[in-house]
């Protein structure tokens, strides 16, 4: 057998969780708002392309030969700038002297 309690109109509107301030003084929907906001910037954020720097070794300017994923000694060195190539197992890859 289940028992109904009756609610008064006036209690219900005081005591709506949707309506409370929180210790902040902001409301609750204000709160998740700002939440929902915040994560979705930092999704985004994280989603933005970021450039990618090897780790190169202590080297004299133009003996390093960079490519977009990996480096190798330059062979002959040169200029800084200069284009280069590196050898992979996929045939030669361009890149730059740095």
């Amino acid at each position: 057998m289940t028992h109904f309690t009756e609610v008064s109109p006036t209690f219900l509107k005081s005591d709506d969780a949707l309506n409370k301030c929180d210790w902040l003084g902001a409301d609750v929907k204000a709160r998740v708002a700002r939440t929902v906001v915040v994560l979705a910037l930092a999704a985004a954020a994280a989603l933005l392309p970021w450039p990618a720097f090897a780790q190169l070794p202590p080297h004299a300017p133009g003996t390093i030969c960079v490519t977009q994923f990996f480096w190798c000694w330059a062979q002959p060195p040169g200029p800084p700038g200069y284009a280069c190539g590196c050898p992979s197992q996929y045939g030669f890859v361009p890149g730059y002297l740095g």
